[in-house]
């Protein structure tokens, strides 16, 4: 399962957004450079993962919470498949969720116009009932995320909103304001800080990134982040990735001795690249996954302000603050 949870890492996000954003890039000429990164998108398990991993699971909960009158366990299982099937549609489209376990209506799909005011009517749910149980201690002995904090459980679901609202706000400009002001105007707030960013605990494994670079060795620095963080010079390029042994790979900018792949770019050899930048070693100690972050919302709250949304504040300053 392990193993599996990897390459799923690999394929669905290391080889896809991590380095079609430039972010990363691989040294390696995967079946002959025909493959995720080139958008020949021939290894997709995202979809499998999605409800294999968390649509299943989290519906065995609802189902034994209902049965056993733990609402909240209940709501937190319902806010779980929102924030997998959220990502999901971003990538597919119309999919399997208001019937997903619908005896005789399992395979209807949703259309996208009709999914997301599915996610809001759900998420409307779960705040009420977290809203109505902000004591409720019930999680703590296995929430690696909050410990059973319900405030900061509930600030999630508001910054979820906000996300989705972003999300949709140019094709429904009308509802993405409706639900992005709902967002920011409920009583128990957004994330507001770095203390309440919703990280998801490795339960003592490693980051899929470092087994992917260092004991596979098949991702590397970003070409985007070279560009950058060297073009701008700006110093938290050394807090990301570490700098090359290979001092002809940055000649022309020495005292930055950091080194990208570019995505889409010829590969030959994997030897080639390899002495190319790997992110930095402290990533080897991480305990946890940032998963939405303080940082995300000020930037979710400059695009609302940008909008004109009341309650988003000003614009620049969400944007400095991110």
């Amino acid at each position: 399962g392990l193993l599996r949870n990897l390459f799923g890492h690999q394929v669905e996000e290391d080889l896809l957004h991590d380095n079609w954003t430039r972010m990363l890039g691989t040294p390696t000429p995967f079946v002959g450079g025909v493959n995720n990164t080139t958008y020949y998108i021939r290894w997709n398990s995202f979809w499998g993962r999605s409800y294999n991993n968390v649509m299943a699971p989290s519906a065995q909960v609802i189902k034994q919470a209902d049965e056993g009158g733990y609402d909240v366990f209940s709501a937190w299982a319902k806010l779980m498949q929102v924030l997998s099937i959220s990502k999901t549609t971003a990538y597919h489209g119309p999919v399997i969720y208001s019937n997903y376990g619908v005896s005789g209506q399992a395979n209807i799909y949703d259309k996208e116009s009709d999914l997301y005011n599915k996610f809001f009517a759900d998420l409307d749910a779960v705040q009420a009932v977290f809203a109505a149980n902000q004591s409720y201690a019930g999680l703590k002995k296995f929430d690696a995320s909050y410990s059973g904090n319900m405030e900061k459980w509930s600030k999630l679901v508001n910054s979820m909103r906000l996300k989705l609202a972003i999300r949709i706000s140019k094709v429904d400009p009308t509802l993405a304001k409706t639900q992005g002001e709902k967002a920011m105007s409920d009583a128990a707030g957004l994330i507001s800080s770095n203390g309440d960013n919703f990280r998801v605990s490795l339960y003592g494994g490693k980051l899929p990134m470092n087994v992917i670079a260092f004991e596979w060795g098949d991702t590397r620095m970003g070409s985007g982040m070279e560009s950058f963080g060297v073009g701008m010079k700006d110093n938290r390029i050394a807090s990301y990735f570490a700098p090359v042994a290979d001092a002809s790979l940055v000649s022309d900018h020495p005292d930055w001795p950091y080194k990208g792949i570019h995505s889409g770019a010829y590969l030959d050899a994997k030897d080639q690249r390899l002495p190319f930048s790997t992110p930095n070693e402290s990533f080897k100690v991480q305990e946890s996954r940032r998963y939405f972050t303080y940082s995300e919302v000020c930037h979710l709250k400059a695009e609302a302000a940008l909008r004109g949304w009341a309650g988003a504040g000003d614009a620049k300053t969400n944007y400095e603050d991110g």
